[in-house]
């Protein structure tokens, strides 16, 4: 079981992770990379380097791998048995994930990336998520516990345009517009990374909506100039009401992408990574 202590310890972007293998506990990282063993599905093999730091996506093999395409398998470099865990899917594509340990603080975690080419999804166990943040690419530290806004928190959402509630009960209420052109209601949960969404139009996983809008207004909810950091794709942005005013929050339009981003310019708030 992994212990540490009663303050929650954040993890940030480019701390460098000891990583090991949770079989032989061998330190995965050779000199400025972890080397893992990959095969595709046409069994050829080869080596994997990745970054060992947080949120920094550097990835060589020396075999051919496509974009966008699930590896075979990931071993460990030193006992070759397999890292991949067939108890978890990763929750942004579906793929196989490799699970992996990070030492922190004394203690070993679980640690599990997507072996989708390209996904960057990476997470902890639940256990170890009672006391370690993850910080997610584009969130910054909170100076003080209380500024981080915890995961089942209810945001407070309106239209950055007319500023009309758009949170109806334990439901995020916008319209949407598919590709198809066909407009309907799209629901969301309202709490910090509870992905619940449903749609009264055909929105199929994967796929990006056309447009999300204002129920009251029917101004677009979508923002010309930002896109998704994982997957690109374009955004929606909503202002969410904080006791220091308001801030926006704006989240992926492709069905089913988890990508969501907090942007506080008095740097007041983070939100805590699902």
């Amino acid at each position: 079981m992994t212990h540490f202590s009663e303050q929650k310890v954040v993890l940030e972007t480019g701390t460098p992770m000891v990583c090991l293998c949770p079989h032989c506990r061998a330190s995965l990282v050779q000199g400025e990379h972890v080397l893992l063993e990959v095969e595709r599905h046409d069994q050829q093999s080869g080596h994997l380097r990745l970054s060992p730091r947080l949120n920094v996506f550097d990835s060589t093999s020396t075999i051919e791998l496509v974009e966008g395409v699930e590896v075979a398998d990931l071993r460990c470099a030193d006992c070759k048995t397999t890292l991949g865990d067939s108890q978890r899917r990763c929750t942004l594509c579906g793929s196989r994930v490799a699970r992996l340990w990070i030492n922190i603080d004394g203690q070993d975690v679980d640690f599990y990336i997507c072996m989708r080419k390209g996904c960057r999804w990476h997470a902890i166990s639940q256990a170890a998520r009672s006391r370690l943040i993850l910080q997610t690419a584009g969130f910054h530290k909170p100076d003080r516990p209380s500024e981080l806004i915890q995961s089942g928190t209810k945001l407070d959402c309106s239209c950055p345009y007319c500023d009309h509630d758009l949170v109806q009960g334990d439901d995020l209420v916008v319209r949407i517009t598919n590709a198809p052109q066909e407009v309907g209601t799209l629901i969301l949960s309202p709490y910090l990374n509870d992905f619940r969404a449903s749609s009264s139009i055909p929105a199929e996983k994967g796929v990006v909506a056309e447009d999300f809008a204002c129920p009251f207004c029917l101004r677009s909810l979508k923002d010309p100039h930002r896109r998704c950091n994982l997957c690109a794709a374009s955004t929606a942005v909503f202002n969410v009401r904080t006791s220091a005013g308001s801030a926006h929050i704006y989240v992926c339009m492709r069905r089913q992408c988890h990508w969501h981003y907090l942007d506080d310019e008095q740097r007041a708030w983070a939100l805590e990574p699902d």
